[in-house]
């Protein structure tokens, strides 16, 4: 792709290659093609309906969050945006009331400039039982909004990496 091919918002898979590293690394247990076919089964963030703001990110394999812990879990999904957008990360409502499921965080900040490194989101446990979620269950939901820049804002500091790579 070219970044010109990118509509004002867009999300991508990750590329084949980090996709089949990240998975050999942590899951030694699968084959190429087993990889193979779990890439094409990513499902991007959608909206459920007409009306809704947030687009709903998937949990790309079974994972069972330990009481009070906290798992990162990967979405193998990037986000494109424009130079003065964000993307929110929040909680959705019934995992976080049916649950007890919150964002580690409270609220994720993906910047535009971010791209092109994986999305991730850091899902808490509050109770005292562990708590499954299953494979395309919806996990988080995020917001793409526009902000603003103050007049002495910092518009010289660059990102190097993905999450907490911003220079100081």
């Amino acid at each position: 792709h070219s970044i010109h091919d990118y509509g004002l918002v867009s999300f991508f898979k990750v590329s084949p290659e980090n996709f089949m590293a990240a998975m050999k690394e942590d899951f030694s247990e699968y084959t190429e093609d087993d990889i193979g076919y779990m890439y094409e089964s990513i499902k991007l963030p959608q909206r459920a309906t007409k009306g809704s703001a947030g687009y709903d990110f998937y949990v790309v394999e079974d994972v069972e969050i330990p009481a009070y812990g906290t798992v990162m879990l990967p979405t193998n999904v990037k986000a494109y945006m424009q130079e003065d957008e964000v993307l929110m990360l929040y909680a959705r409502s019934s995992l976080a009331i049916k649950r007890g499921l919150i964002l580690q965080n409270t609220t994720g900040i993906i910047d535009s400039d971010f791209f092109p490194h994986e999305i991730k989101v850091a899902l808490r446990n509050t109770t005292d039982k562990p708590v499954k979620l299953l494979k395309n269950e919806r996990c988080a939901q995020g917001i793409f909004l526009k902000y603003l820049v103050s007049d002495n804002g910092n518009l010289d500091n660059t990102r190097d990496g993905g999450i907490g790579s911003t220079k100081k």
